[in-house]
């Protein structure tokens, strides 16, 4: 089951532009983007898994990588939230984040 070759290539980097005004809800909006970008590699590394029936690596990626993911998403989401109900005020979404 496990063993082959392994081949090496370039790794893509992300495409950020910035086209407003460099505030706090792009920047957010932003990193929202990226984790779902990185989630949906996760979730396709896991598909490769299952298709050659690797319960082994399902487990770790599951375990390891996309419990994480789903939390770091949601968390930027509610921070999203935030900074549009307050308007960008960081006095008002300082105190509503949550950092733990």
């Amino acid at each position: 089951m496990r063993g082959g070759c392994v081949e090496f290539q370039p790794i893509k980097p992300a495409e950020i532009s910035m086209e407003g005004q460099n505030d706090i809800l792009e920047a957010f909006q932003i990193t929202l983007k990226l984790e779902k970008q990185v989630n949906k590699k996760l979730l396709d590394l896991h598909d490769v898994a299952d298709n050659k029936n690797d319960p082994q690596f399902q487990e770790f990626i599951e375990s390891e990588f996309l419990s994480e993911q789903v939390e770091a998403i949601d968390k930027i989401a509610k921070i999203i939230s935030l900074i549009k109900r307050y308007n960008g005020d960081q006095f008002g979404i300082i105190n509503g984040i949550d950092l733990e």
